[in-house]
């Protein structure tokens, strides 16, 4: 395990941005979706919140890349676990890498995984 800050300063940027996805009223997801009674006691609540709902089908049944853009606190991190998981099942020796725009941010979701 490692943690190793990436520059963006000269990350090139697609000339076209594309609108951002609006949230869409969806029912809220049971964790049950999950399938795996593992991966379901990974979680202390008993559904998904709006974003992670919206989310969730992309990410954890795709291998299609996903960019989420949302404010502190909405559940980014829970997202990132959707294919984080979804590797894991498909690969149990696989790799990935968590990117957090911060130090402290990364060490607190590693210390929340490593209890989980």
């Amino acid at each position: 395990e490692a943690v190793l800050p990436i520059s963006f300063n000269k990350m090139i940027l697609p000339a076209k941005f594309y609108p951002p996805t609006e949230l869409l009223d969806l029912q809220p997801l049971p964790i049950s979706v999950l399938g795996e009674g593992a991966l379901i006691k990974l979680y202390g609540f008993s559904e998904f919140n709006p974003i992670q709902t919206q989310t969730f089908h992309h990410l954890f049944k795709t291998d299609k890349n996903c960019l989420i853009c949302a404010p502190s606190g909405s559940g980014k991190s829970a997202c990132a676990e959707f294919a984080i998981m979804r590797m894991l099942v498909n690969d149990p020796q696989g790799k990935c890498v968590y990117v957090a725009p911060k130090e402290e941010t990364s060490a607190n979701t590693y210390g929340d995984w490593t209890k989980r």
